[in-house]
């Protein structure tokens, strides 16, 4: 009888441990998913399940849904792999938006064949002590269609600056001088065609009446007359002809500020003119 009524005080015991464990594991993802929505703006939010493992660090959020300026936002899953104060990775599967923008993408792409517009993105990141933050990938991937991804390699960032930036409010042009000590060592940008090309050819070839051969030709010039001769323009123009993945990088020789980079970036794209990035990227 008291093996009986011993075996039974374990199991009860474990038991409201399991409870226990589990109540804390919800909490700690519910903590950790609001921390990142909100170091990333997101005020209004709402989900199915969370769920946080206790032996891996994992959140796991399914059915997220994101109230935005912009519309509401769906993600089909969202996992949180790492979240410290030096590490950050983060993956959203099947990411649809409900806006005209994206309504009007979703019939783009079943013109081209494609049933879903189901986005996936990877933000990977680590601050190391010395200030230099390494964003290892920050993608964007459309299965089936392509993939865009950018790296960076940045110094002058401290953990100060990183909670300011997410964490905290403060006055636009305090976080800009601050930014203006920060500085681009290496970017790298990667287009990876899976697919879309091909299929944009073949149906602009059936829609004109004329060759594949003439519509990626046509393609080009008119990626020639955006953005002049460059680099860029044989990358793309190589991309067009072959598909296949097009790789940039950049490691600038000297300092180049973080708000110069993106200065000069928002010049070429606005004016077809690269030359002052290009330089300054080497």
């Amino acid at each position: 009888m008291r093996k009986a009524l011993f075996l039974l005080s374990v199991i009860s015991l474990l038991l409201v441990m399991a409870v226990g464990v589990q109540i804390y594991a919800s909490r700690k993802a519910e903590e950790s998913l609001k921390k990142i929505l909100s170091g990333l703006g997101v005020r209004s939010f709402s989900y199915e399940d969370v769920s946080y493992s206790l032996l891996t660090g994992r959140t796991e959020v399914e059915d997220l849904v994101i109230e935005g300026k912009e519309g509401r936002s769906r993600i089909r899953k969202l996992v949180i792999s790492k979240a410290t104060d030096r590490d950050l990775e983060i993956h959203l599967l099947g990411v649809r938006g409900e806006n005209e923008d994206f309504r009007k993408m979703e019939k783009d792409l079943r013109e081209l064949g494609y049933e879903k517009a189901e986005l996936n993105l990877h933000f990977s990141a680590s601050l190391f002590e010395e200030g230099t933050l390494l964003v290892r990938e920050l993608s964007l991937r459309l299965p089936g269609a392509f993939t865009l991804s950018l790296s960076l390699k940045l110094s002058g960032v401290d953990r100060r600056l990183v909670e300011d930036f997410f964490y905290e409010e403060v006055e636009p042009s305090e976080l800009a001088k601050r930014l203006g000590r920060v500085y681009l060592r290496e970017v790298a940008v990667r287009v990876k065609d899976e697919g879309l090309l091909e299929r944009i050819v073949r149906k602009e070839a059936e829609k004109k009446g004329v060759t594949p051969e003439e519509v990626r030709e046509e393609m080009i010039k008119d990626i020639e007359k955006s953005l002049g001769k460059g680099p860029l323009t044989e990358g793309l123009a190589e991309l067009v002809r072959k598909g296949g993945v097009l790789i940039l990088e950049g490691k600038p020789s000297g300092n180049l500020p973080l708000d110069e980079f993106i200065l000069y970036t928002f010049i070429g794209f606005e004016g077809g003119d690269f030359s002052l990035l290009f330089k300054e990227l080497n």
